[in-house]
């Protein structure tokens, strides 16, 4: 995900130093404020982009879940979303691992040379 890592650091030059938070209303330079002009700005997207409606959270469920899905890192996961442990994004999270991977179980053999003899 380089071009998000890109986008991040780009942003940090504006607002680097205002906080915990990267992203802040341009009009005021401070933390979004109320939930109503954030879902009215969140609502103007969805229909820009032609997705049916879905409380803006969701974001995280589905960024969390194509990951998983598409076979990234447990920990990497877990610590971008914020997470205590592994266990917590697993509880959340472990039915969209994948676990039919015909190579599972083979990193190790390849890792130390390991072979059996069949």
């Amino acid at each position: 995900m380089p071009e998000v890592k890109k986008a991040l650091e780009s942003q940090k030059k504006y607002t680097g130093d205002l906080g915990e938070h990267i992203f802040f209303n341009p009009n005021t330079n401070k933390m979004w404020g109320c939930p109503q002009t954030y879902n009215k700005n969140w609502t103007k997207a969805l229909a820009k982009a032609k997705v049916r409606y879905r409380y803006c959270y969701q974001a995280r469920h589905t960024f969390a879940t194509m990951m998983l899905g598409a076979g990234e890192n447990l920990l990497w996961v877990s610590t971008q979303m914020g997470h205590e442990s592994t266990k917590q994004t697993l509880d959340a999270y472990a039915r969209w691992i994948p676990d039919d991977d015909n190579n599972a179980g083979m990193k190790a053999t390849e890792a130390y040379e390991f072979r059996p003899e069949i």
